[in-house]
């Protein structure tokens, strides 16, 4: 089985989420807002600077006309220190020829960091005299990259806070929006699903939502999950039916089958077997109760000669006929019959005494003898009569002892010339 993963709520996976993507856009805002800073930055010293190079352009020119260079040299400085400018430096012509155009400078005087010179944007001013057509040198500055890196620094910390608190405030919204409408519900639909039982199926999920005008997915998973409900408890009803019907036909079955392993085939009476198991109980029963019980055997007379002389179709039906009229007439609820063995019967009579048994004994009897019989096969008709032994349980007597005296008498009867009943009444000892 896999280890189980740990819980992590969803809200808090969503919040953490939702603060790393704002937090990368505040950084991505704070970017763009000092690369933009940088340029306007820039161009706004570039500007003054140019303001700059040209109010200075005629001093400067002055000074180099008649080569005071300490005076450039501490001009340039003063220029430098009271300005946005990182480096300044004077420009002399190196001749007075022109090549392609252009004319060639070499550097007279200068200040400031010479790194600027090539990382920094720069400008510059052509130092002009009065009555010459051409230069005679040029002024070149570089605005200052500290002072710009310092207020784009100052911008991107503003944009930083500003975004921050923005970020927080909204955050913070956020959180209760979630915990309130996405938590809440979620985490009592969940304690609804692990609580409930098979027997509240029923039972009605409420996530305590305030109203609104609009569903969401959460009202689809309440409905989805109500609807869930419904069709579960639908087909647990259907399941019991069925398992209840098939009870109903497994209980049904279980008692024909039952009944037809106590059953004779022939005759419809009950067999050896279901005898021995059930005479024990009604023996337990009249002792209990101290209620009659008596028992009556039966036998058909001369039913071999049937067997030899009509066939052992006419016995089969001989017996057929002779064991419906034995359970014609006992009385359903109580009294029952068995076939004993081949052409014997065997009748047990609860709450019934040996005179009552008698009379019962010698009605079967003359229904036999004196009923038209079975219709053979060819016209005929076949009677025979039926010899009886009855006898009636005593106290404390066995069951062995009950059969054998019933047994007894019923040899008793035959041995006396058959179709007769013999009885006894219960030895007391």
């Amino acid at each position: 089985m896999p280890d189980e993963q740990p819980f992590r709520p969803l809200t808090s996976y969503l919040i953490r989420k939702t603060t790393m993507w704002a937090s990368i856009c505040t950084l991505l805002l704070a970017t763009v807002q000092g690369w933009l800073s940088y340029q306007t930055v820039t161009e706004r010293s570039l500007a003054r600077l140019e303001q700059v190079a040209l109010a200075q352009a005629p001093a400067y020119a002055e000074a180099i006309w008649w080569v005071d260079i300490v005076s450039v040299r501490l001009m340039l400085e003063g220029l430098r220190r009271t300005t946005d400018i990182g480096y300044a430096e004077i420009r002399e012509p190196s001749n007075y020829a022109t090549t392609s155009n252009k004319r060639e400078y070499r550097v007279a005087v200068q200040d400031g960091d010479p790194r600027c010179k090539d990382r920094c944007a720069s400008t510059t001013a052509p130092l002009l005299r009065n009555g010459l057509q051409e230069p005679i040198g040029e002024l070149f500055l570089t605005i200052d990259p500290r002072l710009v890196y310092l207020e784009v620094g100052r911008t991107v910390a503003a944009v930083l806070i500003s975004s921050a608190l923005s970020t927080c405030l909204l955050l913070v919204v956020v959180i209760l929006v979630l915990k309130r409408d996405l938590q809440r519900p979620l985490t009592r639909l969940s304690r609804f699903v692990n609580d409930l039982a098979a027997a509240e199926l029923t039972q009605k999920l409420d996530l305590q939502r305030p109203p609104r005008r609009h569903q969401d997915e959460i009202d689809q998973v309440d409905e989805g999950f109500q609807l869930l409900q419904g069709r579960l408890a639908q087909h647990i009803q259907t399941l019991e039916e069925k398992v209840a019907d098939r009870t109903a036909h497994l209980a049904q079955a279980l008692a024909e089958l039952q009944t037809l392993s106590t059953t004779d085939a022939l005759t419809s009476c009950r067999n050896r077997l279901y005898f021995s198991q059930q005479l024990g109980t009604e023996i337990q029963r009249a002792q209990r109760y101290q209620r009659p019980l008596s028992v009556v055997f039966c036998d058909i007379d001369h039913f071999k000669q049937v067997n030899d002389l009509h066939g052992h179709a006419a016995g089969d039906q001989l017996l057929k006929a002779t064991g419906q009229l034995l359970r014609g007439e006992l009385r359903v609820s109580a009294d029952w019959v068995a076939r004993y063995g081949g052409e014997e019967f065997v009748l047990v009579l609860p709450e019934t005494a040996l005179s009552d048994a008698i009379a019962l004994a010698e009605r079967i009897r003359r229904h036999i003898a004196e009923g038209p019989g079975i219709r053979l096969p060819d016209g005929n008709a076949l009677k025979r009569t039926m010899s009886f032994g009855v006898a009636e349980f005593a106290a404390d007597e066995t069951e062995s002892a009950l059969l054998q005296r019933a047994d007894h008498l019923l040899y008793e009867a035959k041995r006396g010339g058959r179709n007769r009943v013999c009885a006894a009444a219960p030895v007391v000892a």
